[in-house]
């Protein structure tokens, strides 16, 4: 039965079917013409400004990666990993899953580091997936609690499920640092593996891990910022403090397998959330098919600098 659900909502289909209903439901209530024409006139230097952020963003995180493996990281590792995770984003719009656009970061690395064993590595993007998500949670957590306090209409269950999830993510860091988890996991053959990347991710410098955890922070901030940023240019007028709320929420809630790449899901949010506060519709759903273009015209430019 859970191989079933599985199937359902992990299939392209349903997703594309997500996509479709919820895009509906929030472009419906504005004028195509005049979100078409919202677009139309953002010029071209903002294009190419925020697709350089895009990019510095794609360096930023690829920095956090290599210091998983790297006690100091250099240029050439960065210019590496960078390019590893450029071309997991491009591979990223023509997989279904995250495991295969992974798999192709993992394999141009292991081109580059023949001596980084496979466990290494997998125990590398796992506690890389970690630390983002350790910052992603936190962040959602301190946004529903101040929406909460700052009168922002959010559903109040969220408080909860972004609370227990930083929660599990506080228990994991315990569990691996300061419980004998090897000892367990290798009583059963079948989780001897698991226990392999525990003790890798328990060996690594504690520092290190600190230094990931701060870059993952600068980029959490960056990157709701630049909803501002666009927010900005098209006179939708967020606040910033709306933005350091409802960005984090929004996103959390995106990781949900109800859409493809947030197409729909996010413009259905953020009408909801920006529009309770009082933004025009139009230019809301402008910011959000903005931002949804960028992510994908950023990922196409990934998949193109691979090659020079």
């Amino acid at each position: 039965m859970f191989n079933f659900f599985k199937k359902i909502f992990g299939s392209r289909l349903f997703k594309l079917f997500g996509s479709t209903v919820l895009m509906y439901l929030a472009f419906r209530k504005v004028d195509l013409t005049t979100l078409a024409d919202l677009l139309l006139k953002v010029p071209w230097w903002f294009w190419v400004a925020m697709l350089a952020y895009q990019i510095v963003l794609v360096i930023i995180g690829a920095y956090r990666w290599s210091l998983l493996l790297f006690d100091k990281p250099g240029v050439d590792e960065v210019k590496n990993f960078t390019r590893a995770s450029m071309l997991g984003s491009f591979y990223g719009l023509l997989f279904p899953t995250m495991v295969a656009s992974d798999l192709l970061k993992w394999l141009s690395i292991l081109k580059k580091y023949p001596e980084i064993t496979k466990t290494k590595l997998l125990s590398s993007v796992f506690l890389d997936r970690v630390v983002g998500f350790t910052i992603f949670i936190f962040s959602a957590f301190l946004a529903s609690l101040v929406a909460l306090m700052t009168g922002v209409a959010i559903p109040w269950f969220l408080v909860w499920i972004f609370g227990g999830l930083f929660l599990g993510v506080l228990v994991f860091y315990f569990l691996v640092f300061k419980i004998n988890l090897e000892k367990i996991f290798d009583r059963f053959p079948w989780l001897k593996k698991g226990g392999d990347i525990v003790e890798l991710i328990k060996n690594e410098n504690k520092s290190r891990i600190y230094r990931a955890l701060g870059v993952s922070l600068v980029t959490e901030l960056m990157w709701v910022m630049q909803v501002y940023f666009i927010s900005e240019i098209f006179g939708a007028g967020f606040s910033l403090l709306s933005v350091l709320v409802v960005v984090p929420v929004v996103s959390m809630v995106l990781l949900l397998p109800i859409s493809i790449g947030g197409i729909g899901a996010r413009d259905s949010m953020y009408l909801v959330f920006f529009g309770n506060l009082g933004y025009e519709p139009a230019k809301i759903l402008a910011v959000s098919a903005f931002s949804g273009i960028l992510g994908i015209l950023g990922s196409l430019i990934n998949g193109v600098a691979n090659y020079f």
